[in-house]
């Protein structure tokens, strides 16, 4: 369901005082796509949401919830997906977020390297 290798190398690369900064903001985009994604109207608008959604959680690691956008993404491909319900995103990304908050708790933190958060958030948060 996550990649502890990529949030391990992200937090290292961002920096501790930083990380938890990013994976506020990316919460709040993954929330946001789901958002999108529910609202789409077209089969357009449903891929470029899915492909979104996929993309970010991929960034940070969050290989479940891009797994369910990927499978969804083909099925649309392969004009299988009508309009998408939000609440197997929502879902994953609620089960996704309560296994990130568990692991991260047995994690030992790496030293900070970035202190400039802002920048630091939206450049890997830039997709």
């Amino acid at each position: 369901m996550i990649d502890w290798d990529r949030v391990r190398g992200l937090s290292a690369d961002v920096g501790e005082d930083c990380f938890g900064e990013v994976m506020a903001l990316f919460f709040d985009e993954a929330e946001r796509g789901i958002d999108a994604l529910e609202r789409a109207d077209t089969p357009a608008r449903r891929a470029e949401a899915l492909h979104f959604l996929k993309a970010t959680a991929l960034n940070l690691g969050f290989t479940g919830l891009a797994g369910l956008c990927a499978r969804r993404e083909a099925a649309l491909a392969a004009g299988r997906a009508g309009r998408l319900r939000a609440t197997p995103f929502r879902a994953r990304l609620a089960a996704s977020r309560a296994a990130f908050a568990a692991g991260r708790a047995g994690m030992a933190a790496p030293p900070g390297q970035i202190r400039n958060c802002a920048s630091t958030s939206s450049s890997v948060m830039s997709w």
